[in-house]
């Protein structure tokens, strides 16, 4: 798999983690974050940013950029996605 195909598998991952967990009718400031080993994918409600889909390293620096631009978007809840197990986080 290449690594174009592999960021676009890991942003429908996270996508999906978003929509799996949490209903937008009740968690309508909620993100979808699916955490590998070397990077973040992060999703938000597409009427919160553009774009809606972004990917952070898994670093301190890529980790800080992620809790502004969520914070940023007004995020208040996270659904994770770790090794095909969802999570959910209120902030």
């Amino acid at each position: 798999m290449s690594k174009r195909q592999r960021r676009h598998h890991k942003q429908a991952r996270a996508r999906q983690a978003a929509q799996q967990g949490l209903n937008p009718n009740t968690h309508p400031a909620a993100a979808g974050i699916d955490i590998g080993s070397t990077e973040l994918v992060a999703a938000v409600p597409p009427d919160r940013s553009r774009p809606a889909v972004r990917t952070f390293c898994a670093f301190t620096s890529g980790i800080l950029a992620l809790r502004d631009w969520l914070l940023e978007c007004g995020i208040a809840t996270v659904a994770t996605l770790i090794d095909g197990q969802l999570l959910d986080h209120h902030l």
